[in-house]
């Protein structure tokens, strides 16, 4: 197990959020976020938009997660610009880089990237998980947060 994994597990033991990430919580191609503190996920939520239950417990567990094919985007945290700065915050703020008409940003919070380019998004008023297409066009998804995550991880 990668030695970041090790840390993170040893302070915050969630069971739910590594079962998502499946067998892909070991791999050397995942690098995970320190957990953020939960006044910047509790923040994140008032501000922009209440996170479905399952991505709240992943967020409480690691502040994103970057891999060849799939991000989960960190929330934006002062003491860890570095690896916060491409954050969730930003990519539902004006200053994204999906190219989101502002009707999209209304709807859906924008939580992970695809291929480095394609938001994985939520509903905020469903918690309907989509994705964004090639063709420019946001697709509902059925199916658990687990389900999203393991996609997008076996992707590459």
């Amino acid at each position: 197990m990668k030695e970041d994994l090790k840390e993170i597990l040893g302070k915050y033991k969630s069971q739910n959020a590594l079962d998502m990430l499946g067998e892909y919580a070991e791999s050397e191609d995942l690098s995970f976020v320190k957990p953020a503190p939960m006044e910047l996920i509790d923040a994140f939520e008032r501000d922009t938009a209440k996170f479905p239950k399952e991505l709240r417990e992943i967020y409480e567990f690691t502040n994103g997660f970057f891999s060849p094919m799939f991000d989960l985007l960190p929330i934006f945290d002062k003491n860890n610009i570095k690896r916060t700065w491409d954050s969730i915050n930003r990519a539902n703020s004006e200053q994204n880089t999906f190219d989101f008409p502002q009707e999209w940003l209304n709807k859906f919070c924008i939580f992970g990237r695809f291929d480095g380019r394609f938001a994985a998004a939520f509903d905020k008023q469903e918690h309907k998980l989509w994705i964004e297409f090639p063709d420019g066009n946001m697709h509902g998804q059925s199916g658990t947060l687990r389900d999203f995550l393991l996609i997008g991880l076996e992707s590459y």
